[in-house]
């Protein structure tokens, strides 16, 4: 084992913090206060709202953390549990998209987090990826397409509020308005949106595009986003809510845990729900806002200093993903960086400072020097 001491292993975690800009985690955090809760084993057995026999659980954490969201999000007589990460929240969110059709069709774009495919896969649904736009927002006349064409079948359909490589938005209210010119009643529409990182975004921008806007109950039936990518947790963790009629379809009565079964895992994170808990309310949503938007601003920041430095770098409208040709396999490693063909991403986190923004930017323009 590399790591023989207890102090090794700390300096290497400390190393790697200092060097991470691939991933949208945010670092920037402590629950040290929280350590007596590494005593007991906390678990939320079964539904949120329905007690278990079971007695060391966070069930009033984990309640109030999806009231945070359906606020946040506009999402009223929804239902909502705490996923172990953004991934679980997408597969549930395709059950409960099951249950509630006949027989769908999974739409989702290119640019869609690798999870849904795996989603289908793993249920047997039919899926049809659809093109998208280079700057990885969905091709709306190549999902026009692909519904006009299977009109006849109900259709399960990822909107995303934010894309994993490009941090690109789906509009919902344009994805509903296709379903409805290709003769797709809204009934027969289940609309998930994967907010794993832009669902903690998007709602905390001023002035947000009405297209882009996330509002729940009036064009979602399900929405997740994750708990350690924005929010900053030391555990991946996630949030999936959902209409509780559809939940309603799939949940059954288990004796053994003397409630109903209507989350994906069995055993929950109940630790996670404690901490998201603190993370989400140790800060007014003011705080929050301001906190979005110096990533914001910070990755505009990064954008313009590349392009100056002679480095190309894009950066979509309400996001904090900038994207460049892909460094050398050293620069990569020692940045952490994610990688898709022959680019590069780095993600502004709460973490980040225009000091250590200005350090990656001089290494990555020396990549690629000018000719």
């Amino acid at each position: 084992m590399d790591f023989a001491t207890r102090e090794t292993y700390r300096e290497h975690l400390r190393e790697r913090k200092e060097h991470h800009f691939g991933y949208p985690y945010n670092l920037s955090f402590s629950y040290s206060e929280h350590a007596y809760l590494l005593d007991y084993l906390i678990n939320n057995l079964g539904d949120p709202y329905r007690p278990s026999n079971y007695g060391q659980d966070s069930r009033e954490f984990e309640k109030s953390v999806v009231s945070y969201f359906s606020k946040l999000w506009l999402f009223e007589d929804c239902w909502g549990y705490i996923t172990s990460s953004g991934t679980e929240g997408n597969l549930a969110a395709l059950i409960y998209g099951k249950v509630s059709l006949d027989n769908p069709v999974v739409y989702y774009s290119k640019d869609t987090h690798y999870s849904i495919g795996k989603g289908c896969r793993a249920y047997s649904l039919e899926s049809v990826p659809v093109d998208s736009q280079p700057h990885g927002e969905i091709d709306y006349g190549s999902l026009q397409s692909a519904l006009y064409e299977h009109r006849n079948r109900d259709a399960i359909i990822i909107c995303n509020i934010s894309t994993t490589f490009r941090g690109a938005y789906d509009s919902a209210p344009k994805i509903l308005s296709l379903c409805e010119n290709a003769g797709i009643a809204r009934g027969r529409v289940f609309l998930h949106g994967d907010g794993a990182l832009g669902g903690m975004i998007m709602p905390f921008v001023e002035r947000a595009d009405e297209l882009y806007q996330v509002k729940g109950s009036e064009f979602f039936d399900s929405i997740s986003v994750s708990g350690h990518k924005m929010p900053g947790l030391p555990v991946p963790c996630g949030v999936i809510l959902a209409r509780k009629s559809c939940v309603e379809k799939f949940g059954r009565e288990i004796e053994y845990l003397n409630s109903t079964d209507t989350t994906l895992n069995g055993s929950r994170n109940g630790l996670a729900a404690v901490l998201l808990f603190h993370s989400l309310t140790g800060v007014s949503v003011h705080e929050w806002r301001k906190t979005i938007q110096t990533c914001l601003e910070l990755a505009g920041y990064l954008s313009r200093s590349l392009n100056e430095r002679g480095v190309r770098a894009t950066i979509n409208k309400y996001s904090n993903t900038v994207c460049f040709k892909k460094p050398t396999e050293p620069f990569i490693k020692k940045w952490q960086l994610a990688c898709l063909k022959d680019e590069a991403h780095a993600i502004i986190m709460p973490n980040h400072g225009r000091e250590q923004i200005d350090i990656f930017a001089s290494e990555l323009a020396a990549e690629f020097p000018r000719k």
